[in-house]
């Protein structure tokens, strides 16, 4: 009986160690995020032709877990990407996406007629991948989504709404 009893405790320490080894990506990913941001690359975005600079208001600032929920046919991320993007009084946003190392991106701009009264900010990875990250806010402020295009130029690959 001893006999069995090691061999089931070793089977098992062999199978609770390669579960913890192929452990959640976007786990990982939160765990070098916090509230100040990120620990991966940051992207200090230019103002483009056609752009204004943008302030993001205090009521638009904190922490936002996303789902993807529609991904366009050349979307960089798959539908059901789980996402954190953090929005700080600093002008920064902070991105962690499952797969993807996370960055930090100041400077955020209005663009395509965006203003002030647009509830709009776009914040421009010009740096690594390309992308911009366009946070939409409802009118009463709350937060809407994450619509994602491509980082010069028009264009649209999908959307993150709130899990």
């Amino acid at each position: 009986m001893r006999k069995y009893i090691a061999i089931f405790l070793v089977a098992f320490s062999f199978y609770a160690c390669s579960s913890d080894d192929n452990g959640n990506v976007m786990e990982e990913e939160m765990e070098e995020m916090s509230e100040e941001g990120c620990s991966g690359d940051t992207c200090e975005a230019t103002i483009g032709a056609d752009e204004t600079a943008a302030t993001v208001p205090n009521s638009a600032f904190g922490t936002y877990n996303v789902e993807y929920t529609f991904a366009d046919v050349n979307s960089p991320f798959e539908l059901g990407a789980i996402a954190t993007f953090i929005v700080k009084s600093n002008q920064t946003l902070s991105v962690a996406i499952d797969g993807f190392e996370c960055i930090t991106i100041s400077n955020p701009v209005w663009r395509f007629g965006a203003d002030e009264t647009s509830g709009n900010y776009t914040f421009k990875d010009e740096c690594r991948d390309m992308l911009a990250y366009n946070l939409s806010y409802n009118s009463d402020g709350s937060f809407n989504e994450v619509n994602i295009e491509p980082s010069e130029g028009a264009g649209f690959f999908g959307q993150f709404t709130l899990q």
